[in-house]
């Protein structure tokens, strides 16, 4: 763990190589600070290695192990890995959280599959996974990446609506949209709505 968080991606590898040739059964807390390690190095591709270990070692994957993984590979640019990560343990049942649904969803921004991106998140709102502000904002982008300014309106009444503070980033990123798509009487609407709030306006957002 502290390697993990050290940001030695091999000295964790390392670790882990000596525990399984010392016969000591790593577990999932192991296996997913082992991600993570990788995740961190930017090492996306060793960072599955050892994620296809926990199947191999009969491990069960956890929201933390998969988030991970999936975070690695949008670091690499891996969007199409990332997605049949999140389409595995959507098949397999495995519990997500609103994490792992930020993770994937800014994957396909990054491959700029936006249409995929709101693809999940639909399907993610109709099984009651509960969603945060990461993951408004994460699509929000995707809106951004399109020029879709009415689903950008129609997410911030859906997190208004879910009781999801809207944060400057929310804000900033649905005005940006609209300015995008030219629709500057609904950018200055929500310029409004966001001094209203308790949200604090930035210079990004006057430049917007």
């Amino acid at each position: 763990r502290a390697c993990e968080v050290g940001g030695a991606w091999e000295a964790a590898l390392q670790l882990f190589s000596l525990m399984t040739q010392a016969n000591v059964e790593p577990n999932m807390i192991t296996f997913s600070a082992a991600i993570s390690a990788c995740e961190e190095g930017g090492e996306w591709e060793k960072a599955l290695h050892v994620f296809s270990l926990m199947t191999d070692n009969k491990v069960e994957h956890d929201a933390i192990s998969v988030s991970a993984a999936i975070r690695a590979c949008e670091k690499r640019g891996e969007w199409g890995m990332a997605l049949h990560l999140f389409s595995m343990i959507t098949q397999k049942n495995i519990k997500i959280d609103s994490l792992t649904i930020r993770d994937v969803i800014s994957a396909c921004n990054v491959g700029g599959k936006w249409e995929r991106a709101f693809e999940i998140f639909s399907k993610t709102m109709q099984r009651n996974v509960e969603s945060d502000a990461a993951v408004f904002n994460a699509v929000l982008t995707s809106c951004q990446q399109c020029g879709e300014w009415e689903n950008a309106s129609q997410l911030l009444s859906v997190m208004s609506q879910n009781r999801v503070e809207s944060g400057t980033i929310t804000f900033n990123t649905a005005i940006s949209t609209c300015v995008k798509d030219g629709w500057w009487e609904k950018a200055l609407e929500l310029l409004c709505c966001m001094s209203q709030s308790k949200s604090e306006a930035s210079t990004f957002t006057f430049s917007a």
